[in-house]
């Protein structure tokens, strides 16, 4: 799990964002979803923006995240933000999408990796061929 903190400024305020399930539970409140699971969906639903290609509705859904994610961090005064002044943010500079993408998906919990079970060695037995 990634502690760099991200930070994002807007209209001059630099704000520090904060990911994991704080972030995500700001999501649901602004999508007025209670499962996480169907955050997930909505979010898995971004597609691929590799090309440099924003519909409206994934600028949308990058702007919350991000609005989630400061309003997430309670250090943040979020009352004078909307999604509307963080997508314009966004649309100044697409290399946030980047980094906060990255920053939720570290901030999720990994699997732990199990560890391999040591191989048991069994002593082979010679056989002697009869003469």
């Amino acid at each position: 799990m990634s502690t760099e903190t991200v930070h994002i400024e807007i209209d001059g305020v630099r704000y520090a964002l904060r990911f994991g399930y704080a972030a995500l539970r700001q999501l649901g409140k602004l999508w007025e979803l209670n499962d996480l699971q169907e955050i997930f969906l909505r979010l898995g639903k971004l597609g691929d923006a590799s090309d440099g290609t924003l519909s409206i509705p994934m600028l949308d859904t990058f702007g919350d995240m991000i609005l989630a994610a400061i309003i997430a961090n309670k250090e943040n005064d979020a009352t004078v933000l909307d999604n509307e002044i963080v997508v314009e943010t966004i649309m100044k500079d697409h290399s946030i999408i980047q980094e906060v993408m990255q920053s939720y998906i570290a901030a999720l919990p990994q699997p732990e990796k199990k560890k391999a079970a040591p191989v048991k060695r069994v002593p082979v037995k010679k056989v002697r061929k009869k003469s």
